[in-house]
């Protein structure tokens, strides 16, 4: 199923672009996505999305062609409101929702003294109430625990994998702060998707003085149900 998806993803990617009226440094910064097109395709299959009816949050894009084109027997949805407020939408009525690169753009509720969080409890709590009995979240967000998070810091570059997110998570924080809201964990880890480079004089630094090389990657998956 792999090299299926990838064989889709970049015939559909390629079609998408050419119907783009952009520079082709803009469609490289779309292309630059492919990989985690591809891996998000193959976590969500693993959710049998067909014949679902489907939320995906943040709006219409490229991965919603991919999704709408791949998994063509589900119903999706996408959103148009503002995510720091009470959902327009119905308790337990989706059977899968998408939060994909979303959560880490989401703002405190309120303007205090110190970031609580709260933005992004509500988001996770209204998805749980959105989402039917034994319904479903995929959830990915940049992971600031990855080996290249750590090597933008020893550059002395922020912490963070994109500098115009307003917070991203550890992949234990991450994974915390969606049983917080509920749900159960069924599946969680972190892929490779953008920073694919040689991080060994750091991987062997940490392995030498007892760091731990599990969740690295630079952008992290949950799988969680209601």
């Amino acid at each position: 199923m792999e090299e299926e998806i990838q064989i889709f993803v970049e015939q559909e990617l390629e079609g998408y672009l050419a119907g783009l009226e952009l520079d082709e440094g803009s469609k490289d910064a779309i292309r630059y996505h492919k990989a985690r097109y591809e891996k998000s395709l193959n976590w969500i299959a693993t959710m049998n999305p067909g014949e679902k009816l489907v939320l995906e949050m943040g709006g219409e894009s490229v991965t919603t062609r991919l999704i709408q084109r791949y998994f063509s027997t589900c119903s999706l949805q996408t959103t148009n409101f503002e995510f720091r407020r009470a959902f327009p939408l119905e308790d337990s009525v989706f059977d899968l929702v998408l939060c994909m690169e979303v959560i880490e753009h989401i703002f405190d509720l309120e303007i205090l003294q110190a970031t609580t969080f709260s933005g992004v409890d509500h988001v996770l709590q209204e998805i749980h109430r959105i989402l039917r009995p034994g319904g479903q979240l995929f959830l990915t967000t940049p992971n600031a625990s990855s080996t290249w998070v750590i090597q933008r810091t020893l550059l002395d570059q922020p912490p963070l994998a994109y500098e115009n997110h307003f917070r991203e998570f550890t992949f234990q924080e991450m994974c915390s702060r969606v049983q917080g809201a509920g749900f159960d964990i069924i599946k969680a880890g972190t892929e490779t998707v953008w920073a694919d480079w040689d991080f060994k004089h750091i991987t062997d630094f940490m392995r030498a003085n007892g760091y731990s090389l599990e969740n690295r990657g630079d952008d992290t998956f949950i799988i969680a149900r209601k």
